[in-house]
């Protein structure tokens, strides 16, 4: 096991501080490091090649593919897709996602980009099976291995941001071994607690270090694992700020609906508070509600709202574009164990945006209250909405885009590339 990390001795770090001090290399997120940049960061390993299981590349892009996309400027970066911790069910959406699964198997090891290969396995989706993970384990580690010299990676590093990938932890001769926890697995819909809990407990013996997201997970990850840090999410400042450009076009889709528009992105999913949407629509039908992104959860009624607006699924790079249309963004989510623990990439992307942002009590969120309103109840998410209406200011844009304009991605990349 790699060399501990010991509490500060203050307070959790505000945001804008954590990107500060972390430049520096001294601290990480309120915990002191007790020793100085790795010497991993430097010499020959700088070329060491990223063995990543992460999810399906591309499907929903999340923060791991972030990170690998900014490493493989100078790594050559194997992604394994998602290895499906969750059992199939005997629904449309899970047989279609098999059969995609099955046609990029198939294709073997692609290039979605230069310095990155990603490959799709086939495993045993039965995860609280020891006999299965055991046969997982097997089939993974020659797939990977047989990888690791076709593309002749260098110095591998393993880096881990599901539990189903506990099987191969130092079985793939890797230099260094990583998991990175930017979920609380164990409460999400449909998995085992008790076999997300085994496989991470496994992990954390196995791995030189730990990386979490969120203060929550610090706390929750802290027992388990001494080499840990925590690692906030970045932001693309320079993509999500053209929504404050002048020349950044409006798409004809959302030019059409009536100002003023309260707008949300991301996945239309069970972690959204679709009763505090109803309630905002219908409270004020004067407003447009705007949702976009792709609907993974059944909506019941809403869609016959006439204010309320479902535009589908657009890539990140028109997101800024719809965001320059929004009057107020939305972050709606439900309070839930699996929300507590999370740090919504959408909040700096949000702020670098220039927009006035509500969100409901997240303790991520939380951090950022003096940017953010927060709306504890539906009336007071609703008030929190109309202030902003009312009170538009150009200084309080740019205050909100200049409190994340040091929170980008190269700040984080600084931090990643010292613990490497």
């Amino acid at each position: 096991m790699a060399r501990a990390v010991s509490r500060d001795k203050g307070k959790f770090l505000s945001p804008t501080r954590w990107f500060r001090s972390s430049a520096s290399g001294s601290v990480l997120g309120g915990w002191r490091a007790s020793s100085t940049r790795s010497d991993a960061a430097q010499g020959p390993i700088m070329e060491s090649s990223v063995i990543c299981f992460g999810e399906d590349w591309g499907r929903h892009p999340g923060s791991a593919q972030d990170i690998m996309e900014r490493l493989s400027a100078t790594r050559t970066i194997l992604w394994i897709d998602s290895l499906g911790l969750r059992r199939p069910r005997l629904s449309m959406d899970d047989a279609k996602r098999i059969l995609t699964k099955a046609r990029n198997w198939l294709r073997g090891a692609r290039q979605p980009r230069e310095g990155i290969v990603v490959y799709t396995p086939i495993v045993l989706p039965v995860f609280g099976s020891t006999l299965a993970r055991r046969i997982n384990s097997v089939i993974l580690t020659a797939t990977v291995k047989r990888l690791i010299r076709k593309h002749h990676l260098v110095n591998p590093i393993l880096w881990v941001s599901c539990p189903a990938a506990e099987g191969v932890v130092g079985k793939l001769g890797e230099s260094k071994s990583i998991y990175y926890c930017a979920d609380e697995h164990s409460v999400f819909p449909g998995l085992s607690p008790e076999t997300v809990r085994l496989l991470e407990e496994s992990i954390f013996k196995k791995v030189n270090q730990v990386i979490v997201t969120s203060t929550r997970l610090l706390e929750a990850k802290a027992p388990y694992n001494t080499n840990l840090h925590y690692v906030p999410h970045g932001v693309d400042f320079d993509h999500f700020s053209k929504a404050a450009a002048p020349e950044t076009a409006v798409p004809e889709d959302i030019a059409r609906i009536k100002k003023p528009i309260i707008g949300f992105y991301g996945l239309i999913q069970d972690l959204i508070d679709f009763s505090l949407v109803e309630y905002l629509a219908k409270s004020r039908p004067d407003w447009s509600i705007v949702m976009v992104g792709p609907v993974l959860f059944d909506v019941g009624p809403l869609p016959s709202l006439p204010n309320l607006h479902f535009v589908g699924k657009r890539t990140r790079e028109e997101l800024p574009n719809y965001v320059k249309a929004f009057d107020v963004c939305m972050i709606p989510y439900k309070l839930t164990e699996r929300t507590i623990y999370a740090n919504p990439l959408k909040l700096r992307q949000y702020l670098a945006s220039g927009k006035p942002v509500v969100s409901t009590p997240l303790p991520e969120v939380l951090r950022y209250e003096d940017l953010v309103k927060v709306g504890r109840t539906p009336e007071e998410y609703l008030q929190a909405v109309e202030w902003h209406l009312a009170h538009r200011s150009e200084e309080e844009s740019l205050r909100r885009m200049d409190a994340v304009r040091d929170e980008g991605w190269d700040h984080v990349m600084d931090r990643i590339r010292s613990l490497l």
